[in-house]
């Protein structure tokens, strides 16, 4: 089999493969929602679930494409990124599983407070947003405060160092609070491995998550599995979605992993 036959092959099963998972979960996940308290966790839990299940539509979606496309590997690229995040919400979610109440809203606390890190850099995006409205400067930075205040405002805490600092701008006011904890991908991973009904599974997300997460940061020496055909890889990309399935089954039925 020629290289071009073995990528459109390949494609498929990528395709077959995740079509078997989604198709799996789309209504366990309903379920799962109808059917539990609305606790914050089986919320939080529905929540990641549903973002995967999000993901791999996408990858079916491109996988499709590629194989109509004689095989491209044009988004090869673009479906290790999504998997990577499927990945990513897969160790949070089995992670999150695991713990009592108070530990889970510890976590979920850092969860919010790493977000919200981030937010007062994103201005520019808000100001693209509401560009038609020609504001000044200071009501740009006014609205966009209000709206982080609204959601985020338990995260900050008064910038006393302001003046210090010589910035008066709306966005100076607040500075993050230090919260405690670490969410970190290979600190959730570590500690899953430790368990004796799904150690193995989560060895293995945290391995694809790792694998794929070299992905996304680009590297002239390390872009050959992006470009390379399929088979000259070091992955056997449609195994990727087992692990995912198992880990979709632990969250939605923590009593009852079905794993392939």
């Amino acid at each position: 089999m020629d290289s071009e036959d073995n990528n459109k092959q390949i494609w498929h099963e990528i395709l077959f493969e995740c079509c078997k998972v989604y198709s799996k979960h789309q209504k366990g996940i309903q379920f799962f929602f109808k059917e539990n308290d609305k606790t914050r966790k089986n919320i939080v839990l529905f929540l990641l679930a549903r973002r995967i299940l999000s993901n791999l539509l996408a990858i079916a979606e491109l996988a499709d494409v590629s194989f109509k496309n004689d095989g491209s590997l044009f988004l090869k690229l673009p479906v290790g990124l999504l998997l990577r995040c499927c990945f990513t919400d897969s160790i949070t979610g089995l992670y999150l599983t695991r713990q009592d109440d108070e530990s889970f809203v510890q976590i979920m606390e850092k969860l919010n407070h790493d977000y919200a890190k981030a937010l007062f850099e994103e201005m520019e995006v808000y100001r693209d947003k509401i560009s038609f409205a020609n504001l000044e400067e200071e009501v740009v930075e006014l609205l966009y405060t209000s709206n982080i205040e609204d959601t985020f405002l338990q995260y900050f805490d008064v910038n006393d160092k302001r003046k210090e600092d010589g910035d008066l701008s709306e966005r100076s006011i607040w500075r993050v609070k230090r919260i405690k904890g670490n969410t970190q991908m290979s600190n959730m991973a570590k500690a899953l491995s430790k368990d004796p009904q799904f150690g193995r599974c989560a060895v293995c997300l945290y391995s694809y998550y790792k694998y794929f997460s070299q992905w996304e940061h680009f590297s002239e020496n390390g872009i050959g599995d992006v470009l390379s055909n399929f088979g000259d890889d070091n992955i056997k990309l449609p195994m990727s979605f087992g692990h995912i399935n198992n880990a979709l089954c632990y969250m939605l039925n923590p009593n009852k992993m079905d794993v392939v």
